[in-house]
């Protein structure tokens, strides 16, 4: 269910503003996640924390290894080359290099749809499912943290009783 709200978000914009959105909701995502790593949430809105410093604190933390990182730093490189240079466009070996980077980790819910081609034109979807792939993984890891977080409180509570 959040798969499809998340492909109907993406839509089947071209390359540059569906890498766009995908870094927006991944960013967005990423505070998510840290989020449930604090008592007060609100304390994460007021981090002066942008993209590749909640990534950091992501992978300090233990909730994302180093490897994993690496696929959401390359979008990051990449929103940065574009949001840089007007007349950049994505092309497919962009779209590799991110592919390339996830971890089976990442892939693993999209073993039969996430596959390069040699087909130019299919390089949009493959950075479309990427994204997808790297969104679900953060909606994944935050549901566990928050369940970590939840169990640690009840724990916290019935030694305090004891």
């Amino acid at each position: 269910m959040l798969r499809n709200l998340i492909l109907r978000q993406l839509g089947r914009d071209d390359a540059v503003a569906l890498m766009l959105k995908g870094h927006i909701y991944v960013e967005s995502e990423l505070r998510a996640l840290l989020a449930t790593m604090v008592k007060e949430p609100v304390f994460v809105d007021a981090l002066p924390l942008k993209y590749r410093g909640m990534l950091e604190v992501a992978v300090r933390v233990g909730v994302m290894s180093k490897a994993t990182s690496k696929a959401f730093f390359a979008l990051d490189h990449l929103r940065n080359l574009i949001a840089h240079d007007a007349e950049r466009d994505i092309v497919r070996a962009d779209v590799l290099h991110i592919f390339e980077t996830l971890t089976a980790e990442v892939k693993e819910p999209f073993v039969e749809e996430l596959y390069p081609t040699d087909r130019d034109d299919d390089f949009r979807e493959l950075l479309r499912m990427t994204i997808v792939a790297m969104l679900l993984f953060l909606a994944r890891t935050a549901a566990a943290c928050a369940k970590d977080s939840v169990r640690a409180e009840l724990i916290g509570r019935n030694r305090s009783t004891v």
